[in-house]
């Protein structure tokens, strides 16, 4: 069961919800534990607060919180939504990736800035901005 140090850390529920057929109907919730009392365990979930009685819980305990994504397959997604949906007209600043569709949506007007510009950051930021500005638009920067 959990005990208050608990309490700031992700967790998982399994609580009752009733019975089918002579059978316990279980239910999972997952979230950060707020609150942890005699009488309810208090979680925020995705879903907003959940507040469970302690006599519905069948099994509670603590784990591991949750993955990112590694940088790279960030990158690759962004990569590939740009192959996907490309913008009509596109640039390149080294690997970076210049977008421009007569300022239709933030994503297909924007620069993606993955990998290396070929040059330093204000140099790099410095022709983004005369890119788009030589299409009569303002620059983005989508960063992943």
């Amino acid at each position: 069961m959990l005990r208050q140090q608990d309490v700031g850390h992700r967790i998982v529920v399994r609580r009752i919800v009733g019975i089918r057929e002579g059978r316990t109907l279980f239910s999972d919730a997952l979230g950060e534990l707020v609150e942890l009392s005699e009488t309810h365990i208090t979680l925020a979930t995705d879903a907003g607060p959940l507040r469970v009685p302690v006599a519905e819980v069948h099994r509670a305990k603590r784990v591991p919180p949750a993955r990112r994504p590694t940088a790279a397959a960030v990158v690759a997604l962004e990569l590939a939504a740009d192959e996907a949906w490309p913008a009509p007209v596109r640039g390149r600043l080294g690997d970076w990736r210049l977008r421009w569709a007569d300022g239709w949506t933030g994503r297909a007007n924007s620069a993606l800035p993955v990998g290396d510009p070929d040059r330093p950051l204000p140099a790099a930021l410095d022709a983004v901005q005369r890119w788009y500005a030589e299409r009569g638009g303002t620059a983005l920067v989508n960063t992943p």
